[in-house]
């Protein structure tokens, strides 16, 4: 699906997407699979030792287990709901599930970018094609407005989109 079909993008004149990703599933993948992990070993010591609590009539591993792959799918759908955008005009962070919380920079205000790697972002590049990295982009308006792009796919990719664009505008 395209971001232009998004309900939360609205384009501004003669402005089209030039990139955009969804920050890496594979650093989160700690933070988004842990009470899943919780859960499956929970329930497993829990059948191992044939414990079998009841409470009012239910068995609270299974309850757990359920809660559990519930936040599991919640902390997914929030990954999915982060968008980090480049067009031809500016610099767009979507976040929020429900409602929206947009910020964005235009290309012209873009004083500097910052593209770091850090260590864990490394180790995990060597586990897919391209290098993850975050991306720092400071405005030189709004009292040093900034927007941080964390845990990029491609990295490099998106600094060569803007990098391209800075001097579309220059030239």
């Amino acid at each position: 699906m395209s971001i232009e079909s998004k309900q939360w993008y609205t384009p501004i004149e003669n402005e089209e997407v030039v990139w955009y990703t969804h920050p890496s599933h594979l650093v989160y993948s700690l933070y988004i699979y842990h009470p899943l992990i919780l859960g499956i070993v929970l329930y497993a010591v829990a059948s191992f030792y044939e414990l079998h609590w009841q409470v009012a009539g239910e068995d609270p591993v299974l309850f757990a287990l359920i809660i559990l792959v519930s936040v599991t799918a919640y902390r997914l759908v929030w990954l999915y709901s982060i968008y980090y955008v480049i067009t031809t005009r500016r610099i767009i962070k979507k976040t929020k599930i429900i409602g929206r919380d947009s910020s964005f920079i235009s290309h012209r205000n873009i004083d500097r970018v910052d593209a770091t790697v850090g260590t864990l972002e490394a180790l995990v590049s060597y586990l897919r094609k391209g290098q993850i990295g975050s991306m720092t982009i400071l405005s030189r308006q709004y009292g040093n407005e900034q927007i941080t792009f964390k845990y990029v796919p491609n990295v490099n990719e998106a600094e060569r989109h803007l990098e391209k664009l800075s001097g579309d505008l220059i030239g």
